[in-house]
């Protein structure tokens, strides 16, 4: 079931590469072999977590608790560096409490799982494919710059499509697979967007660069956290 799951993925890899391949046509040759750092190193971070899943689910747990680890490091240093010790307390706290819900979500049944990690993989792809292609009306201009309504439509659209396509898999009802894709894409939505108002508040482009072409742990992960808070809430609701 995983295997089909990241079959059907890689399809919309290969169609990501084309919407690369179109946008990078008029970018100057510094900013085309950034965008492809990007698809790379991103293609790998999801190619190992959908890996993990499928072999055994204690290592996708493990993994998790590195990216909270990481992503607290990352918090700290950039509140020490900026001296923002009030706005540091809040912002502590909202991860700590994210966290924890992402740490339980990582326990969820491997389906689940496998789930929410195809839906926010397509969301963030297509989400920022979509906008550098179409994107012309800004969403959030003084949060996030490169946000753009075109943008989020386009990562809706996908996300929905994706549940449309693997609810069978993952022996769920349509009606379950569309509410939740949507929800986990709202989610991921807010989770980046919440990233970017906390970057603009300390002022910094990333959390970090230990990721080539992805910033910071947090720049990566923070869609995946806030979905992954979604599906969470909605399995103790049975839902």
């Amino acid at each position: 079931m995983g295997l089909n799951l990241y079959l059907i993925l890689l399809v919309y890899y290969t169609i990501g590469a084309l919407l690369v391949f179109k946008s990078n046509k008029n970018q100057e040759a510094s900013k085309r072999k950034q965008n492809w750092i990007k698809y790379f190193s991103y293609l790998l971070i999801m190619t190992s977590l959908f890996t993990a899943i499928l072999i055994n689910p204690v290592i996708f747990q493990y993994i998790c608790v590195l990216i909270i680890v990481s992503g607290l490091i990352e918090i700290i240093c950039n509140l020490i560096k900026k001296r923002e010790f009030i706005l540091g307390i809040l912002t502590i706290a909202i991860y700590l409490i994210i966290s924890f819900g992402f740490y339980r979500f990582s326990s969820l049944n491997q389906n689940l799982l496998f789930f929410t990690l195809a839906i926010v993989t397509v969301f963030d792809s297509f989400s920022q494919l979509a906008g550098q292609v179409f994107g012309k009306r800004k969403l959030f201009p003084k949060i996030s710059p490169n946000k753009t309504i075109e943008g989020l439509i386009g990562g809706l659209i996908a996300s929905m499509l994706t549940a449309l396509l693997i609810f069978r898999l993952l022996e769920l009802s349509l009606f379950q697979s569309l509410f939740y894709g949507f929800g986990t894409a709202s989610f991921a939505f807010i989770g980046d967007i919440l990233s970017s108002l906390c970057k603009r508040k300390l002022n910094i482009k990333d959390f970090s660069n230990i990721l080539p072409g992805q910033g910071g742990i947090i720049d990566r992960f923070d869609s995946l956290m806030l979905g992954a808070i979604f599906m969470l809430l909605i399995t103790n609701l049975n839902v």
